[in-house]
């Protein structure tokens, strides 16, 4: 396999003016049909957007430095930058942080996805996803995609279930 599946690029269906320059990641909330956002810095938030209205409808302020982020089930899972630890942290969707769980690894500089039974970590500019058991943070196992990539630095990830020929998506 010479590189990596992906669907044919189609024509923009829709653009949103995101009122922060910072935003660094974005996730959809299939609860609420809105777009949760992560800003980096000036100011760090994490803020809820919905595309009907194109309005920002709750932020809450964060650690400055935040990079991916991912929502599931009501909870809003973030990566963080500055914290040197192997902390996973997460608010709810009043801005409330709720208990940090523990990764058996690092996880400073670090973008997430998720799903009910899987965490994936993929450290900025490293090209190795870090895959865990969700429930117990046990590491199941990494991916190295740098082959897919030619070397090129990468900057999120998405886990996209209803995409079963390739649910892990690497910007």
């Amino acid at each position: 396999q010479l590189g990596p599946f992906r669907d044919d690029p189609g024509e923009v269906i829709e653009t949103f003016n995101m009122p922060f320059i910072g935003t660094f990641g974005l996730t959809w909330d299939y609860d609420n049909s809105h777009i949760w956002a992560l800003n980096y810095s000036g100011p760090g938030c994490i803020y809820s957007f919905d595309p009907e209205e194109n309005e920002v409808v709750m932020q809450f302020q964060v650690p400055e430095g935040m990079y991916g982020i991912f929502y599931l089930d009501g909870v809003i899972f973030v990566g963080d930058a500055d914290r040197d630890d192997n902390m996973l942290y997460s608010y709810d969707t009043e801005g409330n942080e709720l208990d940090p769980r523990q990764a058996p690894i690092n996880l400073r500089r670090t973008f997430v996805a998720g799903t009910e039974d899987i965490f994936l970590t993929h450290e900025r500019r490293v090209p190795i996803i870090n895959v865990f058991d969700f429930e117990n943070m046990e590491q199941l196992g990494v991916i190295q995609f740098e082959q897919f990539v030619n070397g090129e630095r990468t900057y999120d990830m998405v886990w996209v279930e209803d995409h079963p020929d390739g649910q892990l998506w690497v910007a």
